[in-house]
């Protein structure tokens, strides 16, 4: 009698805390998508399972001490991307991780869709690398600028033929070490334990691909969690993702009219369908569709 009140009381535990993943997640996949071509940078950050992520606040406030012109919130906008507290034994099973890749892939192509002329990024940790990358690999209208992997659980063995090979992701930089005995012995993958490994080759290589841009950043002594208790970590990816270092964004001067937008590797785009003759050679448009009875 014991064991089958027992039994009852873990399934609905698992019952409860698996409809509470799928309702938070589906609920934050429905927002809508109104196109901002005044963004031009946008970061994302996602944690890893049994935590909330506080390190993602405090490396935004980072990012924005650090660039004058990621305190521009018009220009520049930080996305956590929080699924909730994950138990361990839970992460493995197919469906939620099917669940939350899943979601990760909607919010993620949401973003490159609200935000058509930024450069797009990604931070994530653990559980969170595997979740976007993943992400990534399915979708066909996701495009990051740069995606930092910190603790991955990512494959040693990628040859990024789907990612990178691709153009979806314009650099990928995986932070490993061989004193994380979570990235050794997790079930999913550990580049975040050999770094992403050349063939066979276990040496961790810098940049272990002469045609892609994938970096290795091995370190020394570092447990899983113990890149965000160091400020040289957080130095090294506020570097990364300077805006030096980052795709061009849209300029204020390829604004060709008030609903166009366009630059030197980006095509003019008309949204809304507001300008009816574009010009191609003088870069502007000739006849605006009149608004003024949608407005």
């Amino acid at each position: 009698m014991v064991q089958i009140t027992l039994m009852i009381l873990i399934a609905i535990v698992i019952l409860f805390v698996g409809t509470t993943i799928f309702v938070k997640t589906r609920k934050a996949s429905r927002f809508g998508c109104r196109r901002d071509y005044k963004v031009k940078y946008v970061f994302c950050a996602g944690h890893g399972i049994r935590t909330d992520g506080r390190w993602i606040n405090d490396f935004f406030d980072h990012m924005r001490n650090k660039h004058e012109k990621y305190k521009n919130s018009k220009e520049t906008v930080f996305i956590p991307m929080r699924y909730g507290f994950l138990l361990a034994s839970l992460c493995v099973w197919r469906l939620v991780r099917s669940h939350l890749i899943y979601w990760m892939e909607r919010r993620l192509a949401l973003y490159c869709q609200m935000y058509p002329a930024a450069s797009i990024n990604y931070i994530g940790h653990s559980y969170g690398t595997m979740l976007a990358f993943e992400a990534v690999r399915r979708s066909d209208t996701i495009q990051l600028d740069k995606m930092i992997l910190v603790a991955s659980i990512v494959s040693s063995h990628e040859i990024f033929d789907d990612t990178l090979g691709l153009g979806k992701i314009g650099g990928l930089h995986c932070y490993c070490s061989k004193d994380d005995p979570v990235c050794k012995s997790n079930p999913f993958g550990h580049s975040g334990y050999w770094g992403f490994l050349r063939d066979d080759d276990r040496t961790c290589y810098d940049k272990p691909f002469d045609n892609l841009e994938v970096y290795n950043h091995p370190k020394n002594g570092y447990g899983h969690s113990d890149y965000f208790k160091k400020n040289d970590c957080l130095n090294e990816w506020v570097g990364i993702l300077s805006p030096e270092k980052l795709g061009q964004p849209v300029s204020a001067e390829s604004w060709l009219c008030p609903f166009i937008a366009g630059g030197p590797t980006i095509r003019p785009m008309c949204v809304r369908k507001a300008c009816i003759f574009f010009d191609t050679e003088k870069k502007t448009c000739l006849l605006v569709k009149s608004m003024s009875k949608n407005r």
